[in-house]
Parts: C-alpha cells; sequence; structure tokens
C-alpha cells in the first residue's frame, strides 16, 4: 500500500515537472515572438532615422554652399560700399581741401587702414593757429592740421579727396613752419581718396606716410 502511495505522488511530481516545462517552453515561445517584434519595429525605426540622416546631410550641404554664396554677395556689398562711397567723397569735393563732414567720411573709410599704423582717427584734435603777425611766413596765414598726441610725439593727419604734389610740398612746409608750435612732430600722414603718381612718390621722398584708395598716373 505504501510502495503504491509513492509511485502515485512520484508520477504526479514527473507530470507536474512537465507541465512546468511545457508552460516555460509556450513563455519562452512568447518572450521571442515579442523580441522579434520588438527588432523589427527597431530595424523600421532604424532605417526612418537613416533616411532622416541622409536628408539631414544633403540639408547642411545646401546650407552650407547658400552660406558660402551668403558670404560672397556680402563681400561684393562691402567693396560696393566702399566705392560708392568713394564716389560719393569725390563727387561731394570741389575744392582741393574737403569739408570737415567729408573729411570725417573719408577717416571712416580708411579706419582699417589707419588701424595699421597704429592710429586711432577718434583721438585726433584740430590744430588751428594764424599767425596774425608774421612770424611763421606770410602775415594772416591760417595753419590747421588734425593733430594726434602719442607717446614720443604728434602725428599730424590731412585729408585730401585728390592729392597731388603741390599738395605734398604744401603740407611738409606747413608742418616744417610750426614744428615749433606743434613740439615733437613723429610723423606726418596724409590720406586721400586718389593721389597722383607723382605725389606719391614726392611724399616718400620726405617720409610722409600715405593711405589711399587709389594711385592716377
Amino acid at each position: 500500500m505504501l510502495g503504491e502511495i509513492k509511485r502515485i505522488v512520484k508520477e504526479a511530481i514527473e507530470e507536474s515537472k512537465r507541465e512546468d516545462i511545457i508552460k516555460l517552453g509556450t513563455a519562452i515561445d512568447k518572450i521571442a515572438d515579442v523580441l522579434k517584434s520588438m527588432l523589427e519595429e527597431l530595424k523600421k525605426h532604424t532605417e526612418i532615422l537613416e533616411k532622416h540622416t541622409k536628408i539631414l546631410e544633403e540639408h547642411t550641404k545646401i546650407l552650407e554652399r547658400h552660406t558660402k554664396i551668403l558670404e560672397e554677395h556680402s563681400e561684393m556689398l562691402k567693396e560696393h560700399g566702399k566705392t560708392l562711397m568713394e564716389l560719393k567723397i569725390a563727387v561731394g569735393s570741389l575744392g582741393k581741401r574737403v569739408g570737415r563732414d567729408l573729411e570725417k567720411m573719408i577717416l571712416s573709410l580708411y579706419k582699417d587702414n589707419l588701424a595699421q599704423l597704429g592710429i586711432d582717427p577718434e583721438k585726433a584734435r584740430r590744430f588751428i593757429y594764424t599767425d596774425l603777425d608774421g612770424k611763421l611766413g606770410v602775415r594772416g596765414a591760417r595753419y590747421e592740421f588734425d593733430v594726434i598726441i602719442e607717446d614720443g610725439g604728434v602725428t599730424i593727419i590731412e585729408v585730401k579727396s585728390k592729392a597731388e604734389r603741390g599738395d605734398i610740398d604744401w603740407l611738409y612746409d606747413r608742418v616744417e613752419r610750426t614744428r615749433q608750435l606743434i613740439g615733437n612732430v613723429k610723423r606726418i600722414v596724409i590720406i586721400a581718396v586718389n593721389i597722383d603718381r607723382e605725389a606719391l612718390e614726392r611724399a616718400r621722398e620726405l617720409g610722409i606716410n600715405t593711405i589711399y584708395g587709389s594711385v592716377i598716373d
């Protein structure tokens, strides 16, 4: 009797194990199906992402091309703006010496060139002296320059719409006459929209710095 009970219990345990194994296998199959479905979905998303990435790369290339074109156009506009300003200066200047407003415009036009010489036009001050007694030359002559006081001396700036040789000699002579009033003249700088080649060579001979837009032969 006891042996029969043991046999029945053993068969029941084995049957239970078989059912658990079957259930476990079924569960594994379901998990595998879910994983397969997830992998397929992930593959779809990956393909979509790759397409979007490719589109983004194409758009980036297009944007880079447009940016380059925009930079080229900006540079062209800058050059055109400079040319228009030079034209405005040339038209606006009817005499050899320019008015104060036009002079400021020229200084603004060539501010980068001035910066290369270490000159800040904003620091320029107007020096005006009238020789009432004729001590420096002709009685009543007016001496007028833009001056910048710096360490080690004074920089004298003269602005012209067009500089000719006579302008160079005139400027040098005026500076020489007023050195005792101005003090230690460190350098002379003439700024012109246009300068004659002869004037340019004369300026070099006299040690005058020149900043200009174009040279006229």
